[in-house]
């Protein structure tokens, strides 16, 4: 086995880098893995706005950094708690500024098999290399 990590983090997601951000912030060690924000950038019509308010849209952070709120303020775009739509654009940028802001470490592999063995999990990427982890966090959304 190559590497041993203590909580692999699958999906790089809104919910896949919460999770990454959130241990990193605690100091666990971890591994993150996958396209970010791939199924918004790839599968989601354009033009789309999010159902959820501007309140509700933010990629959760433990000490609150970097919320959709300060993200729109320092790139000048439309924002407001409630009654305005969020454009599907504007979290996808938000999203992949979140990562490059607090997730830079990102491995953009793709996890193709994940079996458990006695006490971990063992991720096959999809290039051969094997992780073994002790906790597995599968975020990948829909």
């Amino acid at each position: 086995m190559a590497a041993e990590v203590h909580v692999a983090v699958i999906g790089a997601g809104p919910y896949g880098l919460s999770c990454a951000s959130y241990l990193r912030e605690r100091g666990v060690d971890h591994v993150i893995f996958g396209s970010p924000m791939a199924s918004w950038r790839e599968t989601m019509p354009r033009g789309m706005l999010l159902k959820s308010d501007g309140f509700a849209s933010s990629i959760y952070h433990p000490a609150g950094k970097l919320t959709l709120r300060q993200y729109c303020a320092e790139q000048n775009l439309p924002y407001a708690d409630l009654n305005l739509p969020v454009p599907l654009e504007t979290f996808v940028a938000y999203g992949l500024h979140f990562q490059k802001q607090l997730v830079p470490y990102l491995d953009e592999r793709l996890v193709a098999r994940l079996e458990r063995q006695a006490d971990s999990f063992v991720l096959e990427l999809d290039e051969g290399d094997r992780i073994a982890a002790k906790h597995v966090i599968v975020a990948t959304g829909i």
